[in-house]
């Protein structure tokens, strides 16, 4: 409710011209992103209280803010620049490892901040919008050093962080938020960091709101280390060599897999609920793979070339999963999948049809390797032998499915009219049994592919775990294998 009489557009007008402190040249600045920010004042279930900031983003009715704000939070209130004061009445989603949330506001029709799910380079200048001697403004700041905790990502920041501003945006010269201000005190000094923007857009903004006293205890919040993000170990020993291969083709697949995921998530309207967190984890996954193979140093040659051009499909990878994340989050903020958003998806499938070809070119020395070396063939699952073209799939066709190379039979992706699709399956379904084979402990998809070459045009039972509960099904199997789903 209003605190006073005043209208809503007369108290941020008064705000503008009373309340605000700016720093010259940031005016501007001040009045894109300050109307759009809330100092949170928390009362804890314990009986304590804490204050910080949050923003209004995504949609009406939304805050985004620093988990460790609200956690245990009895009651939660935020106050605009002019004075105005709304309840909170709950969580909408977290993710307390990387000490961010959304949460429910009692307003509409505010004015809202958008995001960036890029990241920042060390050097860079931008501003955060904070709370100092009781005033809104605009403050400078810049990323002075990456840190890594725990496989978050967190940017050190130089400048004026004032207590009790946890939660503030930080934006750059557009007033586009970059990131969140997240306040530490390792030692006597009161240090700012920043978490990217992209792990608040991670959050599902569609859940129901948790009120306050459903919310379950939390776990503790992780510290930034003033370690690099990724400090890769050189080796020169081959054994640990063809380990870092293995592992880093293993998690380019499952990024490849979980993409797949998403892109079939997005149908329609979903980018309403942003990206899905499972592709920031995997493309963290990856960044560190990726690191670490630029750090070997060996003099073996086929290794060598088996790590530049694992690098250059990693590289692409992750260009293919920035463009597909800029997609959604235009999406998600014009409410459209508009021309630049279709333009970005382009991109992704390009990029990761160039991974495709570079895994052709690559397979002479992949065989190499594979007949070598032991080691590496021990992280040659049989979807990876197939997926880097080391064996031909024995059935000769496609199921129209995505799985993970280690989980062959939790159906990560069914397509439309593909063959799984037709015959019966779902997405989301692990197979337990097809026909009375117990495939719970196969890792090869073929073994179910087989099954079904041997029974065409009969009616077989099978036993999946569907939505939580296991199911006894009957899957329809054509006569032939359809034209399109023979590998050529």
């Amino acid at each position: 409710m209003f605190v006073n009489g005043l209208s809503r557009l007369t108290i941020t007008l008064l705000s503008v011209a009373f309340l605000v402190f700016c720093v010259e040249g940031q005016e501007g600045l001040a009045s894109k992103a300050l109307p759009s920010v809330v100092t949170l004042t928390v009362q804890k279930s314990d009986g304590s209280s804490q204050t910080g900031n949050g923003f209004l983003t995504i949609r009406d009715g939304i805050v985004a803010t620093a988990w460790h704000i609200v956690k245990d939070a009895k009651r939660v209130v935020a106050k605009f620049p002019g004075g105005d004061e709304y309840e909170c009445s709950g969580l909408i989603d977290k993710d307390e490892i990387r000490n961010v949330a959304l949460i429910r506001i009692k307003v509409f029709g505010c004015p809202m901040l958008k995001m960036s799910p890029d990241d920042v380079a060390v050097g860079k200048g931008l501003s955060l919008a904070a709370v100092k001697d009781s005033a809104f403004g605009i403050l400078p700041v810049k990323v002075v050093e990456a840190a890594n905790s725990d496989g978050t990502v967190w940017a050190k920041l130089d400048g004026d962080s004032p207590p009790n501003n946890s939660g503030s945006p930080v934006i750059d010269d557009e007033g586009t938020v970059i990131g969140i201000l997240t306040l530490r005190k390792p030692a006597d000094k009161i240090v700012g960091y920043m978490i990217p923007a992209r792990f608040i857009l991670a959050l599902d903004s569609s859940l129901p709101t948790q009120p306050w006293s459903q919310i379950p205890s939390s776990v503790p919040l992780p510290q930034p280390t003033a370690t690099p993000a990724v400090v890769p170990k050189p080796t020169q020993d081959l054994t640990e060599i063809d380990v870092l291969i293995g592992s880093s083709y293993q998690s380019l697949s499952d990024n490849l897999s979980i993409l797949a995921w998403a892109d079939r998530r997005k149908a329609g309207y979903g980018f309403k609920n942003g990206v899905p967190k499972e592709v920031y984890d995997l493309q963290q996954a990856l960044d560190a793979y990726g690191a670490k193979l630029a750090e070997v140093r060996t003099e073996d040659q086929l290794r060598a070339r088996v790590i530049k051009s694992l690098l250059q499909m990693i590289t692409a990878q992750k260009a293919s999963t920035e463009n597909f994340i800029r997609a959604v989050v235009i999406a998600q903020q014009y409410q459209v999948w508009g021309a630049q958003s279709q333009d970005a998806l382009s991109r992704a499938s390009s990029l990761q049809n160039s991974i495709s070809a570079k895994i052709k070119e690559s397979l002479t020395d992949n065989a190499a390797l594979e007949k070598e070396s032991a080691t590496f063939r021990d992280y040659l699952f049989p979807a990876i032998r197939y997926w880097l073209g080391l064996v031909p799939r024995p059935s000769g066709y496609v199921l129209g499915i995505e799985t993970y190379s280690r989980n062959q039979y939790y159906l990560l992706v069914v397509y439309s009219n593909g063959l799984a699709d037709k015959i019966g399956f779902k997405p989301g379904d692990t197979i337990k049994t097809v026909a009375g084979h117990d495939l719970s402990k196969s890792l090869d998809i073929e073994d179910l592919k087989l099954i079904i070459k041997e029974n065409l045009g009969k009616k077989i039972d099978a036993v999946v775990e569907r939505d939580g509960k296991i199911e006894s099904i009957k899957l329809k199997i054509p006569k032939e294998i359809p034209a399109e789903a023979i590998i050529k």
